[in-house]
């Protein structure tokens, strides 16, 4: 896994576009492609890409980390998506370490029922976009 940075999001996004588009496809996404797309760009929002062997795009996500007066700093998976990619565990866990770092406390994002299979140490909750994930994370190491 590893970010692209923003001056290269532009050059990147056509690689990594059609392992998102599925996730744009659904109708509870709320979030539009080119949004997310210029968010990177601007450095709003992180594009996180994971690659095979071979060095192919296999897997990513965009992620942000947003400031609340009440709650604090939290770090939000806006979309993720990948193709014949099987370790979002570890996908999971990269993107925790990455919030951690940047003194978030805790990481979340609305998704299918599925994936409470994969962040079993979520906690889970019904939301209006289909199920609300919430991790409580610590201070990096």
């Amino acid at each position: 896994m590893t970010g692209v940075p923003a001056g290269q999001v532009e050059e990147a996004w056509p690689r990594v576009a059609g392992l998102l588009g599925l996730v744009f496809s659904r109708p509870e996404c709320t979030e539009r492609e080119d949004d997310l797309r210029d968010a990177c760009v601007s450095g709003a929002a992180d594009l996180i890409v994971g690659h095979d062997e071979e060095g192919r795009p296999r897997c990513a996500a965009v992620v942000q980390v947003r400031d609340y007066v009440e709650t604090g700093r939290r770090a939000w998976v806006l979309v993720a998506g990948g193709q014949r990619f099987a370790d979002w565990r570890e996908v999971l866990g990269v993107i925790e370490q990455l919030a951690r770092t940047a003194g978030a406390k805790t990481v979340e994002f609305e998704g299918r029922p599925g994936w409470q299979r994969i962040a079993r140490d979520y906690d889970a909750k019904p939301s209006e976009g289909g199920i609300h994930y919430v991790k409580q994370i610590g201070r990096p190491n």
